[in-house]
């Protein structure tokens, strides 16, 4: 009897000593959770008095006025083709400083940059063959009208800071009157994000493709169209009485980003891809590698597993294309890309977008 009371005297103890424990560990946890609660509070009300010093702060800015649109031409609509840019062109032009004529490209301090972005477009044409000069007979019998042309400069900075200066000899598609068909697919901003979150959610990699010169790649169909050689021409061929037959396609034509696309296209059908059916731009493999495509633009996610297989399909791309491979992308149609060190926490940004509209 001695003993079994002694056995269930320790039973007791030691119950007791448990529910103390437990008890213990009870309250460190309501302790922790206090303080994480009280620290999220603390955030969230220097959140608010930031955001409202903010809002303080621009509502006592005096209010801007914007400047005034130039006038139309009576009886005609103001394209950036027609020699003088619409508002939004102007504002554009702008806040990024890129030249709108060559004569302010020769006059501005990027000078230098622009000539050579210049020589990089007229050897792009030369090496795709994009037009063959018409000697003084033919020009003399030419029944159709030439269309015009002009150089049109963009600036292109990349998150990292890089600065890319790039020229384009565009054709004013507005004096152009004989075309067809010229509907081109563009990828879409949903397909875009469904593709952020792919790879967030499996740690894809995804890279970005630039074509140099895309509309330059196809055949013209059927159509002859004819322009005056273009203005300050690199080499010395500043001839403007020169006219020069179209072979391939030229920005500015009304039918270039179909030609175009319908090229690409056919190219990556060769490549094993398939065209999906809910987003004509955005193509897919079996092994993984998806496509999206936005005119020139290439944005490429793929699997670890298919990785070699990318650098394949990237190198194919340029066998056939001039191809700029920027690599891991940070940055697509304007939207900055941030990912963690794992690759699978992902944030989207516009920062440079948004100081172009502040300036």
């Amino acid at each position: 009897m001695h003993e079994a009371a002694l056995d269930e005297e320790a039973d007791n103890a030691y119950s007791q000593r448990l529910r103390r424990e437990d008890q213990t560990a009870q309250r460190s946890a309501a302790d922790a959770e206090n303080i994480t609660h009280s620290r999220r509070l603390r955030r969230e009300d220097q959140t608010a008095r930031r955001s409202a010093a903010a809002i303080k702060k621009l509502s006592q800015l005096p209010p801007v006025s914007p400047a005034p649109a130039p006038a139309p031409p009576i009886g005609s609509c103001v394209t950036r083709s027609q020699g003088k840019a619409p508002a939004e062109a102007l504002t554009e032009s702008a806040a990024t400083g890129d030249p709108y004529t060559y004569a302010e490209a020769m006059d501005s301090p990027q000078r230098d940059h622009w000539k050579r972005a210049m020589e990089d477009e007229s050897t792009s044409i030369l090496i795709n063959n994009t037009f063959s000069a018409l000697n003084s007979r033919e020009a003399r019998q030419l029944q159709v009208k030439p269309i015009g042309s002009k150089w049109d400069f963009k600036t292109k900075h990349n998150p990292g800071g890089c600065t890319r200066y790039k020229a384009r000899l565009v054709i004013k598609g507005y004096e152009q009157t004989d075309f067809g068909e010229t509907y081109a697919p563009v990828g879409k901003l949903t397909t875009f994000l469904y593709l952020i979150s792919l790879i967030g959610s499996y740690g894809w990699d995804m890279d970005h493709l630039d074509v140099v010169t895309a509309f330059l790649n196809p055949e013209i169909d059927n159509d002859d169209f004819y322009l005056p050689f273009p203005e300050a021409w690199p080499g010395g061929l500043n001839a403007p009485k020169i006219i020069v037959r179209l072979r391939k396609a030229l920005y500015g034509l009304k039918q270039a980003p179909r030609l175009w696309h319908d090229n690409i296209k056919d190219f990556l059908l060769t490549l094993r891809f398939q065209q999906s059916s809910a987003d004509p731009s955005l193509y897919l493999r079996r092994d993984g590698i998806l496509v999206l495509l936005y005119v020139d633009d290439i944005s490429m996610p793929y699997p670890e597993a298919a990785a070699k297989a990318a650098i394949k399909v990237k190198a194919k791309l340029s066998e056939k294309y001039m191809i700029t491979n920027l690599g891991p992308a940070h940055q697509f149609l304007g939207i900055e890309i941030y990912r963690d060190a794992i690759g699978t926490r992902i944030s989207l940004g516009q920062k440079a977008y948004i100081t172009t509209i502040l300036r």
